[in-house]
């Protein structure tokens, strides 16, 4: 598929344990270059560790399916995003 490779990573914007899983390029979030086309895949995952109920939680994802490494030139893409409720609600 690809020689590029993801990596797992801490983000350190939150308290919590959390995790994001793409490919990183001198700091940037790049996505990979798949063999045999010019095609791309981006792939990024925010990924939640609860310790106390020793699971892990997705809190976010990106895959785009991409005709070059712009980010706007997607042609297919599935996108989450959690949305936490609030106590009050």
């Amino acid at each position: 598929m690809s020689r590029s490779r993801l990596s797992i990573i801490r983000d350190r914007t939150v308290e919590h344990a959390r995790f994001d899983i793409t490919r990183v390029v001198g700091g940037d979030v790049r996505p990979l270059e798949l063999n045999g086309t010019s095609a791309y895949l981006l792939v990024q995952q925010k990924v939640d560790v609860d310790v106390e109920r020793r699971r892990c939680l997705t809190v976010a994802y990106t895959y785009r399916y991409q005709a070059d490494e712009r980010p706007g030139s997607w042609l297919f893409r599935w996108e989450f995003l959690r949305k936490r409720v609030s106590a009050g609600n």
